[in-house]
């Protein structure tokens, strides 16, 4: 699946390999072009099911059969908390203010033409 959505007033693309992912986000949605791009692949999975394994030794129980489902919503926290932090980064801070410029003028324009048409009426 592939939709957007707003966290932290920044808009993610989203390519997720099962509905869950969008089900979870649903109330999150947004039209708003996406500022970062958040891909799960198959591996991305088993690298969550591994390490879910790997912590459960670690801890002395036994491991969970999470189903491939959740441990992509899992996947796709982390790959978002990684961008957000790359977001530190000074030139990826500047590309982020750029886009949010854009994006408050996109919607000054869209306010102003709607306010023409209010006071038409």
């Amino acid at each position: 699946m592939d939709f957007t959505i707003k966290r932290a007033d920044i808009a993610i693309r989203i390519h997720s390999l099962y509905d869950e992912v969008y089900e979870m986000c649903r109330g999150q949605l947004t039209d708003a072009p996406p500022v970062m791009t958040v891909t799960v692949k198959p591996e991305d999975i088993v690298y969550e099911d591994e390490k879910s394994r790997h912590e459960a030794a670690v801890e002395g129980h036994d491991p969970v059969d999470y189903p491939a489902p959740y441990l992509e919503t899992l996947a796709v926290y982390r790959k978002i908390a990684v961008q957000m932090l790359a977001l530190s980064d000074e030139g990826l801070s500047e590309q982020l203010k750029a886009r949010k410029a854009e994006m408050i003028a996109g919607v000054q324009k869209k306010d102003a033409a709607l306010q023409e048409k209010i006071a038409a009426l």
